[in-house]
């Protein structure tokens, strides 16, 4: 889309963000910076100059400054960002833009920086690998002076500090909404305007170069769109390819104004002439007029489709495996076939409906002409384009959401299934994506959104018990995650209470339910009880599935975690669920050959650790994190002696667990012998 604005207004003078950020700038060779996710130039931008030159200016006077560009939709922030990295490419060595909507959106962007700069992935925690790249940004010489842009933070508060560099030879350029930061004094900044007179008819004739030769008409027609850069675009663009003499347009654009805008509510946080230009686009696609009458009514439906989506980019492979998926007519032409929907969308690129990435083959719509499109269609027709949105999603599920290489497409997936409202389908298959999406969000850290989106599941899925009762599954253990074990412990209660009286008590519900009951009691440290009903439930398993059914493998490694926490570790070490004739759960079968040496108790003294994995960090135990779940179990990266517990070239050497650091409370992973041997990569989620 074409934003661009001129700045008329003194920016209000704050105190840095940081008072470490104040080091003057070192002068350095020039060269052309990296650009890493930087939207293309956009060659129809006009004006600008002052506002540009002083946030340059302000950005040159010393490494780690911020500027903050505010503004309502379509005033033109994320237009001014692009060009200021383009522009002034040749000052930095590293530009990278960073999509803002949520915390988990710019953690995935640091993952990508962290790539980029070679740095070590923390692979199973968003949080440590950003922090990783922000110390980098902060200490590491050899990247050069930087720039990081944070494109449409919605909610500034919320933007904690700790998600920027707080120190180091770079600067920052947030673009939102908000504009608190700008009078509290947190960042400078400026409240983008817009545009001058002179820029918006410039901008006109820019887009449209024929029709708009006389001054007043053009002056007209901006001063009725009240020098909205995106809205006059959007008109330019109508002029561009109608029929409509100036003259009409200019009676179109004062006679029916106050009708073109009947959809925008005053709530609604954007102008109305950009309402109105877009009404006008839709106007016209709805008649259908002209030799490409065919083209704009596949348009049209296509439009209103992706309307329904979230405001992030969406890709050409959604729609290609696709056939089949619509009745519509127009749709049914587009979906699956490459050659119409090539068509549909360089009509829509021709007239500014989009933003395209050519790289990535991606194209995102404007957030505030998705609801203009929304607003603009009936309720039956709604819950149609909605029903299509999420069959769409669905069929790009990677369906892998604890492996690291599929959270991009997952984030991605988020914001859309959040955006469409997901969780309303009654399809098996995009609720089954809402279930991944749950774990994606519990796999990356992101619990409180992971329980947001449960929650609304289970309100919604009370047509299908089996379905719900996983999500409720999900829910205890986030919430055993976030510490609030009786909560989930009376959760799991009423869900045991419900299965043995559905299903029987020895149900595969059921058990899975008692499993989340000793889960919640061992925590709260209640290990004896835990004990026997990890025992009670291992028996059950095994009788019905055998002792290498998967789950059952799963229960055994619970029996080894609550005998650790026991401090029974010889037991944990030995255990195969065949009691021995001394009362020890240490095997018979196992007794020719000694018990490994105990471990010291977990009050023994020790540095603390990060748990880890190959190709996964989480946090230290203390901090209430957890291991992913069917993973191995992790050991402590510490400083202390390998003689303890791990000695080289004794039986213990083939343990797969460590002794707990020293204030580290549970959960603690502990595997016992028999799922180490029968299933390495089967693990329990605490």
């Amino acid at each position: 889309m074409t934003d661009t604005h001129i700045f008329d207004t003194e920016p209000t003078p704050s105190e840095p963000l940081d008072p470490r950020r104040t080091h003057a700038r070192r002068p350095r060779a020039r060269r052309l910076a990296k650009l890493g996710g930087v939207p293309p130039h956009n060659l129809n931008f006009t004006g600008r100059t002052e506002i540009l030159g002083r946030i340059h200016d302000l950005l040159s006077e010393a490494s780690g400054s911020v500027y903050l560009l505010a503004g309502g939709g379509g005033i033109g922030k994320t237009q001014i960002a692009i060009e200021y990295a383009h522009r002034y490419r040749d000052d930095y060595d590293l530009i990278w833009w960073i999509p803002a909507g949520g915390v988990t959106d710019i953690h995935q962007s640091y993952v990508n920086l962290a790539r980029h700069l070679g740095l070590a992935e923390e692979g199973g925690n968003l949080e440590m690998t950003a922090q990783r790249v922000r110390d980098a940004l902060e200490t590491a010489p050899e990247i050069g002076h930087w720039l990081l842009v944070l494109d449409d933070v919605g909610d500034l508060n919320s933007l904690d500090t700790a998600e920027l560099p707080a120190n180091g030879p770079g600067d920052i350029i947030i673009t939102s909404r908000d504009q608190s930061w700008i009078p509290s004094g947190r960042s400078e900044g400026s409240v983008v305007p817009t545009l001058k007179p002179e820029e918006s008819v410039a901008l006109l004739r820019k887009i449209c170069p024929h029709g708009l030769d006389d001054d007043g008409d053009a002056r007209r027609i901006a001063d009725r769109l009240e020098h909205v850069p995106l809205a006059l675009a959007q008109v330019g663009a109508y002029l561009r390819d109608s029929l409509m003499s100036v003259e009409d347009f200019l009676l179109l654009i004062q006679d029916k104004f106050d009708e073109l805008v009947t959809h925008v509510e005053s709530e609604d946080l954007y102008p109305l002439p950009l309402a109105a230009a877009w009404n006008m686009q839709l106007d016209d696609l709805r008649r259908g007029t002209g030799s490409d009458r065919a083209v704009k009514q596949m348009v049209r439906e296509f439009i209103q489709l992706c309307s329904f989506f979230g405001p992030r980019p969406l890709a050409r492979t959604l729609f290609h495996r696709a056939r089949g998926l619509s009745s519509n007519p127009q749709l049914a032409q587009i979906l699956g076939n490459e050659m119409a929907l090539s068509k549909v969308l360089r009509y829509v690129s021709r007239h500014s409906l989009a933003e395209f990435d050519r790289t990535n083959h991606t194209f995102q719509m404007h957030v505030t002409f998705q609801t203009v499109v929304q607003r603009t269609v009936s309720d039956e027709e709604s819950v149609r384009y909605r029903d299509l949105a999420h069959r769409l999603l669905a069929q790009s599920d990677p369906l892998g959401p604890e492996l690291p290489q599929n959270w991009s497409e997952y984030q991605l997936l988020y914001t859309h299934v959040r955006a469409s409202e997901a969780w309303r389908s009654h399809d098996p298959q995009v609720r089954g994506l809402v279930h991944n999406v749950i774990t994606y969000l519990v796999e990356t850290g992101d619990e409180r959104a992971a329980l947001n989106l449960a929650d609304r599941a289970i309100e919604s899925w009370y047509d299908d018990t089996g379905q719900r009762f996983q999500v409720q599954l999900q829910r205890t253990m986030i919430l055993r995650i976030q510490g609030e074990n009786r909560t989930a412990l009376a959760e799991a209660d009423r869900m045991y209470a419900e299965q043995a009286e559905l299903e029987g008590p020895e149900s595969e519900e059921a058990l899975d339910a008692h499993r989340a009951r000793a889960i919640a009691l061992s925590n709260l440290g209640h290990y004896d009880q835990a004990l026997g009903m990890f025992e009670d439930i291992h028996r059950v398993r095994t009788a019905r599935f055998t002792e290498d059914d998967e789950k059952t493998l799963v229960i055994a490694h619970d029996i080894g975690v609550n005998l650790r926490r026991l401090g029974r570790f010889q037991d944990a070490w030995t255990w195969t669920g065949e009691p021995s004739t001394n009362g020890s759960t240490c095997s018979a079968r196992t007794a020719s050959r000694p018990c490994a040496p105990a471990c010291p108790p977990v009050s023994a003294s020790w540095p603390s650790a990060t748990w880890r994995r190959p190709g996964r960090s989480w946090r230290t135990a203390r901090d209430g994190s957890r291991p992913p779940s069917r993973t191995p179990a992790p050991t402590p990266r510490t400083s202390r002696p390998r003689s303890r517990c791990s000695t080289a070239g004794s039986a213990t050497t083939r343990r797969p667990w460590s002794c707990p650091p020293r204030n580290a409370r549970p959960p603690f992973r502990v595997t016992s012998r028999t799922a180490a041997q029968r299933c390495t990569s089967t693990a329990s989620t605490w």
